[in-house]
């Protein structure tokens, strides 16, 4: 499910901050959805949230820090650096500019990619802002 989009694309490659977690209790996060090639988005292994791989949910509390600094993208888990990879080149910040950023679900519609968390203390770090 969606922990958070922020896009004005309503179809492919949905350009902007995105982030997901997976069945398998590990975290997409992108700025541009490549179906192959990797080249603006990252998986994190599976199971960095929670504690037992056998059985993935209920997950558990844990601290995300999902980061944007030039071309470089990092995922953090309780302090932890879980990912981090270089995109292959700038995204287009205008596709994404005017979007409201939409926590727990899809942006085009709220009834799907929703996913039963709680979110605290929410903060963006990097160069997500726009001035």
């Amino acid at each position: 499910g969606a922990l958070f989009i922020r896009s004005d694309e309503w179809a492919y490659p949905y350009t902007g901050p995105t982030a997901f977690v997976n069945e398998d209790a590990s975290i997409q996060f992108r700025m541009r959805h490549d179906r192959d090639a990797g080249t603006h988005r990252m998986i994190s292994q599976p199971g960095v949230l929670t504690h037992d791989l056998n059985q993935p949910w209920p997950l558990q509390e844990h601290r995300l820090l999902f980061e944007k600094r030039g071309l470089t993208l990092t995922i953090s888990v309780d302090g932890e650096v879980q990912d981090t990879m270089t995109m292959a080149g700038k995204v287009d910040i205008n596709k994404w500019r005017s979007a409201p950023l939409r926590f727990l679900a899809n942006h085009q519609d709220p009834s799907k990619q929703r996913i039963g968390v709680t979110l605290q203390h929410i903060e963006l770090r990097g160069d997500f802002k726009l001035d």
